[in-house]
């Protein structure tokens, strides 16, 4: 069990953290987090399920106007991602789901906090930014309507009951590790409830059906919490395309097709194998979302395609939090988001202008990159930069920052409220920047003003085929997203997103860099912002400038552009 670190070498994706575990989680909490039920035939089916799946990619598709945004119910994620409700992560680090929380946050995700955390729902909230609360339905209905009333009072946005696990034992694999569930978990939100001994079984009762089952949930027992929930409720744990009928007229908001991670019942289908006939019996505007086997991109990919809105994350996540803590699980949500609005602005300056700046760059003095880099990224950062008070920097940023001022792209995919002055660097033999975040706020040199990193954008000013190496790699959807401009192309991305330049082998890499304090800093509605400025550009050269629709949609523009900008 660990607290955060920093991130160890050799994470290039999601699967890493699953290698890495056993090396950070004690045996007996790694083989019950790792583990499946029985023999584990449904853990595997999960895999098996998403590794048959294949891919067939359409030709010449038009993409630029692509997204990953979603809308659940009331709220709007930039997304399709949610951390699952994982029990007892204090297994994995002793921050436990404060960490969790604090990703969570960090990365725009949901994350839906169980009722078996070790640490309160309330503690959890307080760390947390959009969240929902899983509930397991207490043998007291009175505890179950206070777990709920709770939820409420905390800010969590949504119920989400787990009807597939009525019984839960850890399995063979994790006792055999000498996992013991009395010594090793302990539900921090069930602290004040008593629960009554159960009455005798007789000669002629089951220990299952009115034993271990006396009190499982039945359906009147999800109508009543339906009914009384102010709160949206999600079933979780549907397999079934009749259960899944049944529970949305019952009024359930969504489901979440699942089996528990191949936890509960083992011998069910792979949650992705019953997938597409249940969003066929639901028909296409009722909200699903999947869990059980996600380890990609690819994965989501695949699960997005067959149906699901958005799905959940587990066993993962616990991984990255025992490697990494609180920056293991932001890493491993960045490695499979996909709302990065990375767009590339072609010919801000032209080859002979890009040129010209070259030229003047060459003459210049040079001083190595470590000594403007912070104390974490001095260990990673390996190239040179101009000083900022530099005449050939001022001058050239100045350039820039004109140019860009009257740039319509830039300006509706930045919405600059203000710039930090360009700053310029050269990597050449062997040159390289590691895996970093950018600061959150920059000071502005020689004043008093303070920037806020909401947009990282890099001008490059030489071609691509000058050199090897180099890439502006930007964690993406499915992994890395590899970025190689030619002179004068500018890409825009957003700070938060973890990144790296590689080493240049052959050849100087030049590039000016900078960061945009926007208007509209939360990246989901300038996101939003940005789809729309462009539907509204391509609509305007098809209809007259005075067309009702072209007009309609403007206002829509402004009227959101005047509701979320801070100026």
């Amino acid at each position: 069990m660990h607290t955060s670190s920093p991130l160890p070498a050799g994470l290039f994706c999601a699967r890493d953290y699953e290698r890495l575990a056993p090396d950070y989680l004690p045996s007996p909490a790694y083989e019950y987090v790792s583990g499946g039920s029985f023999e584990e035939r449904t853990l595997q089916a999960n895999r098996d399920a998403f590794s048959k799946l294949q891919l067939m990619p359409r030709l010449l598709q038009d993409v630029t106007h692509g997204h990953t945004r979603c809308h659940l119910g009331a709220d709007i994620l930039p997304h399709p991602i949610l951390l699952a409700p994982v029990a007892y992560q204090a297994l994995a680090n002793t921050a436990a789901e404060r960490d969790t929380a604090r990703a969570a946050k960090a990365c725009d995700a949901i994350m839906v906090a169980s009722t078996l955390s070790s640490c309160t729902l309330e503690d959890i909230a307080s760390h947390a930014g959009q969240r929902w609360f899983q509930l397991y339905f207490q043998p007291d209905q009175h505890h179950t309507e206070i777990l709920v009333a709770r939820a409420q009072k905390a800010g969590y946005s949504a119920i989400v009951v787990t009807l597939d696990s009525a019984i839960q034992a850890p399995s063979f694999r994790a006792l055999n590790a000498g996992f013991d569930p009395a010594q090793h978990t302990d539900a921090a939100n069930l602290h004040d409830f008593q629960v009554d001994t159960p009455p005798p079984l007789t000669s002629h009762d089951s220990r299952i059906f009115q034993g271990m089952m006396r009190q499982a949930p039945v359906w009147k027992d999800l109508q009543w919490l339906c009914q009384h929930s102010e709160l949206p409720v999600w079933v979780k744990g549907v397999l079934r395309p009749d259960d899944a009928l049944k529970l949305r007229d019952l009024g359930a908001a969504g489901i979440i097709v699942s089996n528990h991670g191949g936890r509960s019942l083992d011998g069910v289908p792979a949650s992705l194998d019953c997938l597409g006939s249940i969003r066929r019996q639901l028909g296409s505007n009722y909200p699903i979302l999947l869990d059980s086997g996600i380890r990609s991109g690819g994965d989501i990919f695949k699960a997005i395609a067959l149906g699901a809105n958005a799905i959940l994350i587990g066993r993962l996540q616990v991984y990255a939090l025992a490697v990494a803590g609180a920056l293991g699980v932001a890493h491993l949500i960045r490695i499979h988001q996909g709302n990065l609005m990375l767009i590339p602005v072609e010919q801000v300056f032209t080859s002979a202008e890009a040129e010209q700046f070259r030229q003047q760059l060459e003459q210049s003095q040079w001083q190595q990159g470590q000594k403007t880099a912070g104390t974490l990224a001095r260990h990673v950062k390996q190239n040179l930069q101009l000083d900022d008070r530099h005449p050939v920097a001022v001058e050239l940023g100045g350039s820039i920052l004109r140019r860009l001022g009257q740039h319509p792209a830039f300006i509706s995919a930045a919405l600059p409220l203000r710039i930090y002055p360009p700053k310029f660097n050269r990597y050449q033999d062997g040159g390289h920047y590691g895996l970093h975040v950018d600061s959150a706020v920059m000071q502005m040199p020689d004043t008093h003003l303070s920037v806020r990193t909401d947009v990282s954008c890099t001008l490059f000013l030489n071609n691509a085929d000058e050199y090897d190496g180099g890439e502006l790699e930007i964690e993406g959807p499915f992994g890395v997203q590899p970025v190689k401009l030619n002179a004068g192309d500018l890409i825009i991305y957003p700070s938060t997103s973890l990144h790296r330049v590689t080493p240049v082998t052959r050849g100087a890499r030049v590039a000016s860099f900078f960061w945009v304090q926007s208007m509209v800093q939360d990246a989901t509605r300038r996101g939003m912002l940005f789809d729309l400025d462009q539907s509204i550009q391509s609509l305007s050269t098809q209809l007259e400038a005075e067309h009702p629709e072209l007009l309609r949609l403007s206002a829509i523009y402004h009227n959101l552009l005047r509701q979320w900008s801070t100026t």
